[in-house]
């Protein structure tokens, strides 16, 4: 459920300008092109409600753009916080999102064999 609901706010024109296709749960396919994007969720919880019936969940996300330069992994977190960060109630299919908050990034590293640079980026979905 996740999964889809973090492939729907990734789905944007803005940024599938950038990527095209290549937004990829946990692993890019071979042959992939890039600039691309790998999302994994990092962990899930249920939060139950205090004074009402029902529960919630939090789940942490990591977002991580894959691009031949920092400037455009940079632009495509710059387009990713924009089309996930928000505290409006969204709803995506049979899922509400509560929020999305950008929780911080990781350290820039450059992979050697494929010459690409990374930065991963964590948020925090509150989805019901």
């Amino acid at each position: 459920m996740i999964e889809s609901i973090i492939q729907s706010l990734l789905s944007v024109s803005s940024i599938q300008a950038i990527t095209g296709p290549n937004i990829a749960l946990q692993q890019l396919p071979q042959a992939c092109t890039y600039p691309a994007i790998v999302h994994q969720i990092v962990d899930s919880i249920t939060v139950q409600m205090l004074c009402a019936p029902g529960s919630t969940h939090a789940s942490r996300v990591q977002i991580n753009p894959i691009a031949p330069d920092m400037a455009t992994v940079n632009q495509l977190h710059d387009l990713i916080k924009t089309a996930l960060q928000s505290d409006a109630l969204r709803q995506i299919g049979a899922s509400k999102v509560i929020s999305c908050r950008h929780q911080g990034y990781g350290p820039a590293s450059k992979d050697e064999f494929t010459g690409m640079w990374t930065k991963p980026a964590d948020y925090i979905l509150r989805h019901e």
